[in-house]
């Protein structure tokens, strides 16, 4: 019967067999049953399963569960952070003119210069293929939003998706979101190594141009606070632009995914903006959720919040 065994800081394959076994004869079956090489070099807490084997020294094995000697020949430097994945878009008009005139609006969806993948993209667009729009008033109003599929699935190479939104009826500034109960929020992209991120700002459009008002998106930045060779410490800030309308200034922020186990800042604890995470080697998804309220109305209204989330990989 096979026996999961968690690798310890430090620890080859053959150092974790040595630790099973007591001899270095059974690491040919474990690495077998791992399918993995002999060399093997697991992350710290990863579950290898070990295979029943008769190669094994007793004594040796009671030896070192007796003394409390765990096994970590591997010389590991203090773990690194790497940013994998964080997507960024801006919606740039494609057309000129009155949309009330012209029955829609038109523009893209494009790639900024905080994209960050340090992997390939996967070939095919991710999201789940449309934006959802209304106008300022209809939405206090309590109406349904509308939605608009891309002309293009296409995201790649340009990493720009092409939108129009058929509009012929409503006044005030036009809000274009993302429907954050989907499970692949426009714009979802995933990487060759499986990793997966969105960017879904509240964009603020004019009301008779194709001009963007205002893009409405939080942020985070991560730091190392400290790292030693089994975790790492980072500081997590979240920031957000100064709002110029007034009707969408008061907002609230929130921590999604990995960033919810997060503890305060010992350096600014009362700052709900900062959080520290001590994590070990693996990948994680943080994120941030921004909700925004028109304080005119009483009780406050919830225009659609913004949201973003980024994968940083620890090694």
């Amino acid at each position: 019967m096979n026996k999961p065994m968690t690798a310890k800081p430090n620890q080859s394959l053959a150092d974790m067999t040595l630790s099973e076994y007591g001899t270095l004869e059974a690491v040919m079956a474990a690495a077998y049953e791992n399918d993995v090489p002999i060399s093997h070099i697991p992350n710290t807490g990863d579950v290898l399963n070990m295979p029943d084997s008769d190669q094994t020294a007793p004594d040796e094995v009671a030896y070192l569960q007796r003394n409390n000697i765990e096994i970590g020949t591997l010389a590991r430097g203090a773990l690194e952070m790497e940013v994998v994945l964080k997507p960024g878009w801006n919606l740039v008009p494609n057309a000129i003119g009155n949309p009330h005139t012209m029955g829609y609006y038109s523009f893209d969806m494009v790639a900024d210069g905080s994209f960050i993948h340090t992997n390939p993209l996967a070939t095919t667009y991710a999201g789940d293929n449309g934006l959802y729009y209304i106008s300022e008033e209809r939405h206090v109003a309590g109406h349904g939003s509308e939605w608009a599929v891309p002309i293009s699935a296409t995201l790649l190479p340009a990493l720009s998706v092409p939108y129009v939104l058929p509009w012929t009826a409503g006044l005030g500034y036009m809000i274009v979101y993302s429907d954050l109960s989907q499970v692949n929020r426009s714009i979802t992209v995933k990487d060759t190594a499986g990793n997966e991120a969105f960017c879904a700002p509240v964009n603020i459009l004019d009301n008779v141009t194709q001009d963007v008002i205002e893009k409405l998106q939080g942020d985070i930045s991560v730091e190392v606070v400290s790292s030693g060779v089994s975790s790492i410490r980072l500081r997590l800030t979240r920031t957000h632009a100064a709002i110029v309308l007034g009707d969408f200034a008061t907002r609230r922020m929130r921590w999604l995914y990995d960033a919810l186990r997060g503890t305060p800042d010992p350096d600014d604890p009362t700052n709900a903006n900062k959080t520290i995470l001590e994590l070990g080697p693996g990948t994680y998804t943080l994120g941030i959720i921004t909700t925004y309220y028109f304080t005119l109305v009483t009780p406050n209204h919830a225009f659609p919040s913004s949201a973003s989330s980024m994968v940083i990989h620890i090694k």
